[in-house]
């Protein structure tokens, strides 16, 4: 299970649905700015979640 969030700051982080692919579609996004993404990814080991909160920078200027 991958975990996202995402920010336009790189400080304040909001977090978008959970996803079982390693993507994720977002609307509405702010007009020619830089956003920054981080997913973290949920393993399960015979049934048990083993979480890892260690989130992965992504760094993307986003334009429409």
């Amino acid at each position: 299970m991958y975990q996202w969030r995402w920010s336009s700051d790189n400080i304040t982080w909001v977090r978008l649905s959970d996803t079982i692919v390693a993507s994720v579609i977002i609307f509405d996004l702010p007009d020619k700015k830089i956003a920054f993404f981080q997913y973290a990814i949920t393993l399960k080991v015979k049934g048990t979640p083993l979480t890892n909160l260690i989130f992965t920078d992504k760094k993307y200027k986003y334009f429409r």
